[in-house]
């Protein structure tokens, strides 16, 4: 019986994974099939669009490698880091003992762990990306941005309660 419950179990979780790793390779699609533009064809794309249909119709989804430039960058809230977009949580995880009784009285020990998230804040700001051919303008503004985590601790605390 053990032996159907596991194989349950184990089935239920490949089939998780399958599904899950169909947005994955989406995603990776996504980039390998993406474009490498230069700053200067962008900007003569952006300006052939305008002249045709108006200024503000350009939209292309595309990568551009270069340095990134910003009159006023952010500084991350935790890492103290500049930085032109952040994301941060701080999340409290706490364990609780609990006594239980049951129907016949006798009494056993339980715990209980969770967590809460504290604080939260995500803050991007518009920036130039540079290269050899130019400068180009980004906003970010509603922009999906896979950050790199630049600060991640674990404090623990003091044990309160009896």
């Amino acid at each position: 019986m053990v032996f159907y419950v596991l194989g349950g179990v184990l089935v239920a979780a490949a089939v998780g994974l399958f599904l899950g790793s169909g947005s994955q390779r989406r995603k990776v699609y996504a980039m390998k099939t993406t474009d490498t533009s230069t700053a200067a064809d962008l900007r003569g794309l952006a300006d052939s669009v305008a002249k045709e249909i108006g200024a503000g119709s350009f939209n292309q989804v595309t990568e551009v490698k270069g340095a990134i430039e910003c009159d006023a960058p952010l500084t991350g809230e935790l890492s103290g880091v500049p930085c032109v977009h952040y994301a941060m949580s701080v999340t409290r995880e706490w364990e609780e003992t609990r006594w239980k009784t049951d129907s016949q009285g006798r009494r056993s020990q339980e715990t209980h762990k969770g967590s809460d998230v504290v604080a939260s804040n995500t803050r991007s700001v518009s920036f130039r990306v540079k290269d050899a051919t130019g400068a180009i303008d980004v906003d970010p503004a509603g922009a999906k941005i896979d950050g790199e985590k630049a600060v991640s601790q674990f404090q623990p605390g003091e044990p309160s309660g009896g």
